[in-house]
């Protein structure tokens, strides 16, 4: 049996799914953009000049843009089904995932864009679970304390 959790701990939770969300959907934006020119998908590659036959990189760009949403996917469910303390699941989630965010930086070095960009979107996406992690005891505190009614 579940236990209900407390209102204002769901509504944070809540809150860092939407956070996760908007963060996969501008990345997503971006490699979509970003991968329009071939001096900025791979300026290591073309550096020198384009290529006549290149083209838009299709398979690439609906690969990781779909790592970056079933990654959001991923996190929102399980923040979600996270019977703990939204402040822990939130440190925690976001301690993973700057730990796979720095060990991709070198992997990112000379690769496509669209792979950097992915490591970028796990950094914000840590950044984004690390605030909330830090900033929900605080606004639970406050909640508690308007409740109560205590100024």
């Amino acid at each position: 049996m579940r236990l209900p959790r407390n209102p204002a701990a769901s509504r944070l939770g809540w809150i860092a799914i939407a956070g996760l969300w908007a963060n996969a959907i501008c990345w997503s934006a971006l490699i979509i953009d970003r991968s329009g020119a071939p001096r900025t998908y791979d300026g290591y590659r073309y550096r020198n000049g384009t290529p006549a036959e290149w083209v838009f990189p299709t398979d690439d760009v609906a690969t990781w843009a779909g790592v970056i949403a079933i990654e959001a996917l991923v996190l929102s469910v399980l923040l979600r089904l996270a019977t703990g303390s939204i402040t822990g699941v939130c440190l925690v989630f976001g301690a993973l995932c700057g730990l796979v965010a720095i060990a991709m930086l070198p992997l990112g070095m000379h690769a496509p864009v669209t792979f950097s960009i992915h490591g970028v979107a796990l950094l914000f996406a840590a950044g984004w679970l690390l605030v909330m992690g830090v900033a929900s005891p605080i606004i639970m505190l406050v909640a508690r304390d308007r409740e109560t009614g205590r100024t």
